[in-house]
C-alpha cells in the first residue's frame, strides 16, 4: 500500500533511497531510487515578530543588525545534522537561524546551503544628512542658522542608491520651536527655523522608514544663533539731513544684523517706529540693502 512522506515519517531533509522489490517473469528483481526531501526554498529576515521573504536584493544601512532564516521546501519540516551550512556574509552551520551585524558599506550576500544553495544578494550602504541654507550667500555658515532662516535638508548615500531601496527617509527635529516642511508637489524636504527668541544647539534626525534597517536613525547637531549686534551704514549716493533751525543731523541709513555668516533675512524683530513715519521697519537680511527708515 503506497505511503505518503509524512506516513513514512520523513520530516528531516536529506537524501533517501527507497527500495522497491517485484517479481518479473518469474524472477526477483529489486530497484533502488534516491530521493531527495527538503531543499532550502527561501531565505528570510526577521522583522518584529514576523519572517519577511527576500525577493531581492536587500539594502542595508551600515550598522544594522539582522536575522536570517532558511525556510525548507514540505513536507521536510527540521534539518540534518550540521545543516544548514551559512556562508557569505553570515558563519556557522546545524542552526536554521543566524544573526549578521553589517559594519562595512558595499556588496555582500547572505548564503544557505543544504543540498542546493540560496543566495540573498546585500548592499550595505552609509548616509550622510545634508543642511543647505537657501539664502546661500558666499562665506556663509552651513552649521549655523539666523532664526527665521529655511535650510534644505537631503541625504546622500554611499554608495548611491535610491531613497525607494533604502525603505524612504524621513527627517525629524528634536524641539517644537522648529518646523520639518515637507513640498507636497516635488517632496523636498526643509527646515523653517523658529522665530522664538531662543538660541542653542538642536538635533536633526534622519530616520529609515521600512526595509531591514527600519527605524535605525542617524542625527547632527546644528546651531541656531540669534543677532549679536548690527551696523549702520548710509544709503549710497544720498547726503546728510539737517533742517534749518533744529538742534539735529541725520541721514538715510541700512541696518546689517550679525554676525554675517548666517541670513536673518526671514526675521522681523520688533522695533519701535519712529514717530514720524509709521512706515519704518528693520531690515533683516544681512547681504540686502534695505531701508531703515525716515530720516532721523
Amino acid at each position: 500500500m503506497p505511503k505518503t512522506l509524512e506516513e513514512l515519517g520523513i520530516t528531516t531533509a536529506g537524501d533517501y533511497a527507497f527500495t522497491a522489490t517485484y517479481t518479473k517473469g518469474g524472477v526477483p528483481t529489486t530497484t533502488t531510487a534516491v530521493l531527495r526531501i527538503g531543499d532550502i526554498s527561501k531565505l528570510q529576515y526577521a522583522d518584529g515578530g514576523t519572517w519577511r521573504d527576500i525577493t531581492k536584493t536587500l539594502f542595508v544601512l551600515k550598522g544594522t543588525s539582522m536575522t536570517f532564516k532558511a525556510a525548507l521546501t514540505p513536507p521536510a519540516t527540521q534539518f540534518p545534522a550540521e545543516k544548514p551550512v551559512w556562508g557569505g556574509a553570515a558563519t556557522g552551520q546545524g542552526n536554521q537561524t543566524v544573526s549578521v551585524s553589517f559594519n562595512s558599506i558595499g556588496n555582500n550576500s547572505i548564503t544557505a546551503e543544504c543540498g542546493n544553495t540560496v543566495t540573498a544578494g546585500i548592499v550595505v550602504y552609509d548616509i550622510t544628512p545634508v543642511t543647505t541654507p537657501i539664502d546661500n550667500f558666499t562665506g556663509r555658515s552651513t552649521t549655523k542658522f539666523g532664526i527665521g532662516e529655511v535650510v534644505g535638508l537631503s541625504v546622500t548615500t554611499d554608495p548611491i542608491i535610491a531613497e525607494y531601496d533604502a525603505g524612504g527617509f524621513e527627517w525629524g527635529v528634536d524641539d517644537n520651536i522648529h518646523k520639518i516642511i515637507v513640498d507636497a508637489n516635488t517632496g523636498n524636504v526643509s527646515l523653517s527655523v523658529g522665530d522664538a527668541v531662543v538660541a542653542g544647539n538642536i538635533t536633526l534626525s534622519v530616520k529609515v522608514v521600512d526595509g531591514p534597517s527600519k527605524g535605525l536613525i542617524k542625527t547632527l547637531i546644528r546651531s541656531i544663533v540669534l543677532p549679536t549686534g548690527a551696523t549702520m551704514l548710509k544709503v549710497p549716493g544720498t547726503a546728510l539731513k539737517h533742517t534749518k533751525d533744529y538742534w539735529e543731523v541725520g541721514f538715510l541709513g541700512i541696518y546689517y544684523l550679525l554676525p554675517a555668516d548666517v541670513s536673518f533675512s526671514n526675521f522681523v524683530p520688533a522695533y519701535p517706529l519712529h514717530p514720524l513715519n509709521a512706515q519704518a521697519v528693520w531690515p533683516s537680511d544681512v547681504y540686502a540693502l534695505k531701508r531703515c527708515g525716515a530720516w532721523v
